[in-house]
C-alpha cells in the first residue's frame, strides 16, 4: 500500500522553538504568520520526508536559525514564499552550492 498523500493543511499562528517543522506527504498546504525560532538545525523543512507540492509559506517570521532558514529538496514542487522575514538565518554552504529549489522562490 502506498503512503496517503494529504491535501488541504493549514498551519497558521503557530510558534515552533527549538525544534524544526517537516512538511511531507501534503499538497496545498499553507504556512501562515508562524514564527519559528532558536533552532539548531534548518528552520522549516519542506519534501525531505516526503513529498510536499504546492506549498505556500506567507508571512512567517525566521529567527536565530543556525542553518536555513527554509530547506527544500527535490521533493518540493511549486512552493511559495511570500513576505517573510529572516533575522540572523545562516545559509549553509552545501545548499548554496546546490542550488536548492526554494532560494529563487521568494516574492
Amino acid at each position: 500500500m502506498e503512503d496517503a498523500i494529504y491535501d488541504r493543511l493549514i498551519i497558521e499562528n503557530c510558534s515552533f522553538r527549538n525544534k524544526p517543522l517537516n512538511i511531507g506527504n501534503i499538497k496545498n498546504g499553507l504556512i501562515k504568520n508562524c514564527v519559528l525560532e532558536d533552532i539548531k538545525e534548518n528552520g522549516l523543512k519542506i519534501g525531505l520526508i516526503e513529498d510536499a507540492s504546492s506549498i505556500t509559506v506567507k508571512g512567517c517570521v525566521f529567527k536565530t536559525i543556525n542553518y536555513n532558514g527554509i530547506d527544500s529538496y527535490e521533493k518540493a514542487l511549486n512552493c511559495t514564499i511570500k513576505d517573510c522575514n529572516f533575522k540572523d538565518v545562516v545559509l549553509s554552504e552545501i545548499a548554496a552550492e546546490m542550488g536548492q529549489p526554494l532560494r529563487n522562490l521568494l516574492e
